[in-house]
């Protein structure tokens, strides 16, 4: 969010401060922010680590091992990393040698990961619990509770859930509007639910019995139950692999 005071061409970030001054007709406050203030977790939160690196000429080599220190350090760790003792991101079936983060991955995840659910159109269970304006779209380390936007999330030093201390935040994505439920593929559902019923948004979109509980790695979005999760090995809304896993509370 950036503040403008109305009488100059200027706009300040509301969480690092820092200000930008307008040049042009194809100006982008985010790409400026970026290169500007390196280090603004709401910016990494809203546009993802891999925007601000490409805003900051970093080598596409540099970019693809971070995002493989993850699955190796978990993989090296039989398979589950347990951070503080609470959130655990297990590996999935896939085989480690054959990830490959490229270009397109990553922009493909982007695209899927920041589209803007409309509030209007999701049901309350699904809002941030502090402003109940916008949709959850941060889960907290290392509790995993997922109760909060952005820039509700960002004021936490402890979980409001279980005042566990917040030492970072996840951005995740939930498939629960309508253009979602409809671009997933769904597995044949063995439950008895008649077509009037009202499903529970928070349902697992696979089984539609359990509710959602995991983040896919490295999409990050959130659909399944522990259990389809356990047998996914290809996120069926952006079809890209998916290489660990992490439970969270909705």
């Amino acid at each position: 969010m950036f503040l403008g005071n109305g009488y100059t061409d200027s706009l300040t970030c509301f969480y690092c401060g820092v200000t930008i001054i307008k040049c042009n007709g194809d100006f982008d406050p985010w790409e400026v922010h970026a290169e500007m203030s390196k280090t603004c977790n709401y910016l990494f939160l809203k546009k993802g680590k891999s925007f601000c690196d490409r805003a900051n000429d970093v080598e596409s080599d540099e970019i693809k091992s971070n995002q493989l220190k993850l699955f190796k350090l978990i993989a090296a760790k039989k398979n589950t990393l347990t951070l503080k003792s609470k959130m655990s991101i297990q590996s999935t079936k896939k085989h480690f040698k054959e990830i490959k983060i490229t270009k397109i991955l990553s922009d493909k995840i982007e695209e899927h990961l920041f589209q803007k659910l409309a509030p209007n159109l999701l049901p309350d269970n699904m809002l941030c619990k502090i402003c109940y304006k916008e949709v959850i779209e941060v889960a907290i380390v290392p509790c995993g509770h997922a109760i909060a936007c952005i820039d509700c999330a960002l004021s936490f030093n402890y979980c409001s859930m279980c005042r566990m201390s917040c030492s970072r935040l996840i951005r995740i994505h939930l498939c629960v509007n309508k253009e979602n439920d409809e671009n997933l593929k769904l597995k044949p559902c063995t439950s008895k639910i008649s077509s009037g019923d009202e499903l529970n948004p928070k349902l697992c979109k696979v089984c539609l019995k359990e509710e959602m509980l995991t983040v896919f790695l490295p999409c990050r979005h959130v659909y399944t139950c522990v259990k389809c999760a356990e047998e996914t090995s290809e996120c069926l809304v952006c079809r890209e692999d998916v290489y660990s896993l992490i439970k969270i509370y909705l």
